[in-house]
């Protein structure tokens, strides 16, 4: 029911003549960019030199040990381990040190310690209960469908809306090892959806965390936690068994409170010296309070629940080769049915509406390491996956079932070519059931001054394949109307054979690492360019909703040019206090079409993303036992795309005290942590308040038998 032969969907919106104009635009931009792009590498390598000239003295007055450090190890990158001056990519590294120094709450505040990135609460959507979103430069809504989201190798967005539901991960954030964040497209390595950013979380190994651990948080709005983990193991054979409750009433004034529990399993067993088996198996269940408390739209609780398995096999054939076999499943049920009492005419019509979707990934992935010798190594792989969801008329009318099959290969090469060079290419093909083959590059050349100095360069390129809302969705709403009960209302449609967006990304880094005095500086200067964007701007014409066209209509209609300046700097200023800051400074013009059926038929934006954001964390202990954290973060005024007006800028402070101290039986730690100590601030929706709040946390480790 996305148009007939009567009435096409060009007579809704041109979409091939509003491309044609923004792509005209873009052309137009482009020059203005590479001048500012110019001036931009002139600034930056003002910057370096500088930088440069601080690194030479403070070598100068190191001896050589205490240069000689570990230098942190990343996978994201390529898939490969490797030092981040090896790595084609900026990449950011939350530590667990970090998280736990954050006073952090929920994982989604953990995206704040990384450049560039920022957050977005709704108290409720129409079809999604309290959305969650992050997103990297902005450019999008609250869903954030431009990043890839890995757990432990597995990717966690959602096939419904290529957004992740963020509240729902059934991942504990004290169940975190590290999270590495890569800040640019990553489709060489893994796909489509990695388009702006990838996010690769990493969880605690079961033999990290033996014993049983407690953890208990109590707060305002209701906020009560509750968390169990037992880790044992033995020679061969480790696991982690994690439970945890989480309740709040999330925003002030909002009726949007909710619940989650969940239970998950995290285990290793070595099957010899040099094969490993591990499964991770995650279940959950939930509901959150949605509504208005209007007739239309009453007040309810809407359940949830989901699952996921995950086997991997690792094989070391030698020291220079080694396979893994990774199969996964996720599974999402969504429940929202209810009576709508709609009084638009007489008499009113009791409506019964359902909302509800289940969706299911099952994806199996092979890939082979091999290092050819000292100066070469390779990695490549095959990937199959099948995304499918089911739904009622509230999503794919006149479908039961949509799915997308997608198959994979890639391959990335990292050669040390010359004594101070690495190089790494990349590259991913895909075939998938919505837009046909897709190619995604990359070229970098890492040049490595000195120990610890390095200067990167790259080119890549991404895409983002629809998700299957936005390429099936079909949206009727049975509802009383000037037109009588129960006509249908048509919120959302799509026009069909959709694009993949489309992204080239350019960039000039300096890396200084100086692990022994826990220094590292990353500077990254990019400059993007993004066409196909997706949207579903708004009919207004007089059919909108009941006349036979969508209220909203997803197609390809827009254009972007982000470019900008990245730091990334941490730092261990002595032996009991260390801080990290980071700074983003961002330029865009985005092109978007957010109205049709009237005119001006599209925008030019200049706020879709910040053109600022800042992140401070601060850490000191004042004894073995007393430690003082302190997070400031800024972020500048932007335009959401599904907002109607640019939001204010705002500040967030977060404060930490922790005091250790130990029982015969534990070691513990009570925590005061104060959340948004500037005042109250909204950071997508005015109605979305985020207000101070206060809380006390208790960790309990039980002490291990000797």
């Amino acid at each position: 029911m996305k148009g007939d032969a009567s009435t096409p969907i060009g007579c809704w919106v041109s979409t091939e003549l509003v491309t044609n104009t923004m792509l005209n635009d873009h052309r137009q931009y482009a020059s203005k960019w590479r001048r500012w792009l110019l001036r931009s590498v002139t600034s930056a390598l003002s910057v370096i030199v500088v930088a440069n000239s601080y690194a030479a003295e403070t070598i100068a007055l190191a001896t050589e040990d205490a240069f000689l450090g570990d230098f942190p190890i990343v996978l994201s990158a390529t898939r490969l381990a490797q030092p981040r001056s090896d790595a084609p990519a900026a990449i950011t590294i939350i530590t667990r040190e970090m998280i736990e120094a954050s006073g952090a709450t929920e994982i989604v505040d953990l995206m704040r310690l990384a450049p560039g990135f920022q957050i977005a609460h709704e108290p409720q959507d129409l079809f999604v209960a309290n959305p969650v979103g992050v997103t990297y430069h902005g450019l999008s809504d609250v869903y954030a469908r431009r990043l890839q989201v890995l757990v432990d190798g597995r990717s966690v967005y959602s096939p419904v809306f290529g957004g992740v539901r963020w509240n729902e991960l059934l991942l504990d954030i004290d169940d975190i090892e590290q999270i590495e964040i890569i800040r640019g497209p990553n489709a060489a390595s893994y796909g489509a959806n990695s388009f702006l950013a990838i996010i690769n979380i990493k969880t605690r190994h079961p033999a990290d965390v033996r014993g049983v651990y407690t953890r208990v948080v109590a707060g305002g709005h209701n906020d009560r936690e509750v968390f169990l983990r037992y880790a044992t193991g033995k020679d061969n054979y480790d696991y982690r068994l994690s439970f945890g409750y989480k309740g709040t009433d999330a925003i002030i004034n909002q009726p949007d409170s909710r619940e989650l529990r969940y239970l998950n399993f995290a285990s290793e067993y070595r099957l010899g010296s040099n094969s490993k088996l591990e499964l991770n198996i995650g279940i959950g269940s939930g509901s959150s309070r949605v509504g208005t408390g209007q007739l239309d739209v009453p007040l309810r609780f809407a359940p949830a629940e989901r699952n996921y398995q995950q086997l991997r096999w690792t094989y070391t054939a030698s020291a220079d080769s080694e396979y893994q076999l990774q199969f996964y499943r996720n599974y999402q049920v969504y429940s929202d049915v209810f009576d709508a009492n709609l009084v638009i005419a007489p008499p009113p019509a009791d409506t019964r509406i359902d909302l509800g979707n289940t969706s299911e990934r099952n994806n199996i992935e092979f890939q082979h390491i091999y290092r050819f010798n000292q100066n070469l190594r390779t990695v490549w792989g095959l990937e199959t996956r099948i995304d499918q969801a089911r739904a009622n008329d509230g999503w794919f009318y006149g479908l039961d079932t949509v799915s997308n099959r997608l198959t994979r290969a890639f391959t990335n090469i990292e050669s040390r070519f010359a004594p101070k060079w690495v190089a790494n290419i990349g590259v991913m093909v895909e075939d998938n059931g919505i837009t046909g083959v897709g190619i995604s590059p990359r070229v970098a050349l890492n040049y490595h001054i000195t120990p610890g100095r390095t200067l990167r360069g790259s080119v890549s390129k991404g895409m983002r394949t629809p998700a299957l809302l936005e390429e099936y969705a079909n949206s009727f709403v049975y509802a009383g109307n000037l037109l009588g009960p129960g006509t249908p209302v048509w919120y959302y449609g799509s026009a069909g054979n959709l694009r993949p967006e489309s992204i080239t990304s350019y960039e000039i880094g300096y890396l200084f690492e100086f692990p022994a005095r826990g220094l590292s500086a990353d500077f990254r200067l990019y400059q993007d360019y993004i066409s196909d964007l997706i949207a579903y701007p708004e009919n207004k014409g007089p059919l909108a909703g009941v006349g036979g066209e969508p209220l909203n209509l997803f197609i390809n209609n827009g254009t972007a040019s982000i470019g900008g300046f990245e730091v990334d700097l941490q730092a261990r200023t002595s032996e009991n206090s260390r801080f990290s800051f980071t700074y983003a400074y961002a330029r865009s013009n985005t092109d978007l079409n957010y109205q049709y059926n009237t005119t001006p038929t599209n925008i030019t934006i200049s706020q879709a993303t910040p053109s600022q954001t800042v992140g401070f964390l601060g850490s000191y202990k004042f004894t073995n036992r007393v430690e003082v954290n302190l997070g400031i973060y800024y972020v500048g005024a932007m335009l959401w795309i599904d907002a109607g007006s640019v939001n204010r800028d705002y500040t967030k402070v977060d404060l930490r005290i922790a005091q250790k101290f130990k029982t015969a039986s534990a070691n513990g730690t009570i925590e005061f942590i104060g959340q948004n100590l500037a005042g109250q601030y909204f950071d997508h929706n005015p109605a979305a308040m985020l207000d101070r709040r206060f809380y006390i946390r208790l960790r309990m480790q039980a002490k291990q038998d000797k």
